[in-house]
Parts: C-alpha cells; structure tokens; sequence
C-alpha cells in the first residue's frame, strides 16, 4: 500500500516528494542529536563517579599505606616474640626431658627400696613366726608327737573354740594364693610361711574374733586340765591347719 502512495506521489508530485523526504531526514537528524546529548550528558555522569572512584582509591591507598607502616613492625615484633617463645619452649621441653629421666630414675630406686623393704619385712615375719613356736610354756599337748606335728583332738578342739578354723576356712582362697605366689623349697619352708601370712594378718578384721576370745579367754580348760592359751600358741595352732589345706592342694613337697 505504502509502495503504491509512494508511486503515486512521484508521478503527480516530484516537488512534495522531495520536501517529505527533507523533513523526514530533519526529524532524524534531531532525534540523533539529542540521543547524543542524553549520550554526552550520562558519559559527563559516568566520568564524575569515575573521578570520584579515583578520589576514594586515592585515600584508601593512602589509608592503607598508614595501617602498612603500623602493621610491619608490629608484625616484625610479634614473628620475634614467637621465635623467642619457641626457643624458650625448646628449652622447657629439653629441661623437661631431663627431669623426666630423672624422676624414672628416682622411681627406679624407690621400687628397689620397696622391693628390699618387702623383702626385710618379710624376714621379719618369718622371724617372728618361728620365735613363736619356740616358748617353753607352749602346751605341747595340744600337738601330736608325729613328724611333722600335727594338731591332736585337743589342739582341733582349742583351734574351733578360739575361731581359727573358721577363719582359715572363709578365707582359704585368699590364704592360699598368698602362699601360691611363693617358691618353696620345702615342706617347713611351707609350714613357716602359713605363720608368716598370719602374723601379716593380725590387723585384718577378720583375725579380730580370735584376738577377743584370746583377751577375753586367757586359758582354756576342759575337765581338770587348764591350758594357757596366747597369740603365738594360736598362730601356731591355725599355721599348721592353714599348712595342711595347703599340702591338700599340693602334696609334692610332702615328697621332697
């Protein structure tokens, strides 16, 4: 449709073609110049952010150049106050190193003093075990004259009354694993060494029964016969019972 105007016009108007045509490129032209203006004028915008950009990186630099000059040689402090401190920890740790070894030496000679203090003690005991069968007043007739002695059916009687029996018999297998961590040589070696365990005993609650009846009890008489009774003459007593149940549970060194 547009075409046939067009055509029309040229035949019959070449004059208003030509001013149309002037008047269409005006308008053109000025509407290209003020999108260039509305160009200008924001490309004008632009350039002052950018100045103002350039005003603020210029004073953060600025900024930055100051907390640089602090912060070097606070830094530079610091790496050498941790240097230091690592070679004072070096230090520490080597010192430390040495007490180490000290103390394992001091512990070392302390278990050795133990070991020769459980070791004295021990003798004592045994010492203290076979003086108790050695008083003249002992009543040798609550014994039997075999080898070795045994307890006649008085000793049992006086072993019952006095609560020995009981007392070997509730704590017979802590007794014995007493007496298993040993190494005999024999069977006194045994029969002194059920004495010892018992005299190492003497503070435990359960030997306190025994110790009230022998406060509280001290002769036993039957019939028209008056036995003393003392601590010895009871540890005598339950050390050969105690002796016994061990050779039940082993009999070899009865063989030795």
């Amino acid at each position: 449709m547009l075409d046939l105007i067009v055509k029309w016009l040229s035949d019959h108007s070449p004059l208003f073609l030509a001013g149309a045509l002037f008047f269409w490129l005006g308008w053109k032209i000025k509407a290209l110049y003020l999108r260039f203006q509305k160009t200008e004028k924001a490309c004008s915008q632009i350039e002052i952010i950018l100045v103002q950009l350039d005003h603020r990186l210029q004073k953060t630099e600025t900024e930055c150049g100051k907390i640089e000059t602090v912060l070097i040689p606070a830094l530079i402090i610091i790496t050498q106050k941790i240097q230091s401190n690592e070679v004072s920890i070096e230090k520490l740790n080597r010192q430390m190193e040495v007490i180490n070894r000290q103390m394992e030496a001091i512990n070392r000679h302390i278990e050795i003093i133990y070991e020769k203090i459980e070791s004295i003690q021990n003798n004592f005991f045994v010492l203290i075990a076979f003086l108790a069968t050695k008083h003249d007043d002992f009543p040798f007739d609550l014994l039997k004259s075999k080898s070795p002695f045994q307890l006649s059916d008085l000793g049992i009687e006086v072993l019952e009354a006095i609560g020995g029996k009981k007392y070997v018999d509730d704590n017979l297998s802590y007794l014995l694993a007493m007496m298993e961590k040993e190494t005999f040589k024999s069977a006194l070696d045994v029969e002194i060494f059920s004495k010892t365990i018992l005299i190492k005993e003497l503070t435990s609650d359960g030997f306190t029964p025994i110790k009230n009846y022998l406060f509280n009890n001290p002769y036993y008489e039957k019939e028209e016969r008056k036995i003393r009774l003392s601590l010895e003459s009871a540890i005598h007593l339950i050390g050969i019972y105690l002796r016994d149940k061990y050779f039940e549970k082993h009999p070899a060194l009865l063989l030795v």
